[in-house]
């Protein structure tokens, strides 16, 4: 599965890979993209407010992120419960609230120096 997430700054591809891995990024260069924030299923059932790979939760095992996006939204990789591995490189400056709640099995986060402003994820 995959789609596209149009911002001020350009375009945000994601893709799901049949390995379980969830990618979001700019394949075209674009720089400091935002990934909006959503919201939970809990807070809001109505799937247009939630990220558009929230579907495929339980296919989602790794993520990672594009060197293109700068902030990371609120909620927006919420209650992937299945996933393992999160990357999350230097160009991120901001993880917004509960970018990663529930996402029970982590095992793994590798953040790459640069996150200057983080809240409770």
């Amino acid at each position: 599965a995959s789609g596209v997430i149009e911002t001020e700054k350009g375009d945000i591809q994601w893709e799901v890979h049949w390995d379980g891995l969830l990618f979001v990024g700019n394949h075209y260069g674009a720089e400091g993209l935002v990934i909006p924030d959503f919201a939970p299923e809990w807070d809001n059932p109505d799937p247009s407010a939630q990220a558009p790979w929230y579907p495929y939760r339980t296919y989602i095992t790794e993520l990672e992120i594009g060197s293109e996006i700068g902030v990371i939204g609120a909620n927006a990789f919420a209650e992937l419960q299945r996933i393992d591995r999160i990357f999350v490189p230097g160009n991120v400056k901001e993880i917004r609230t509960n970018a990663f709640i529930d996402c029970w099995d982590v095992v793994s986060i590798e953040l790459e120096y640069g996150i200057e402003k983080s809240r409770k994820y």
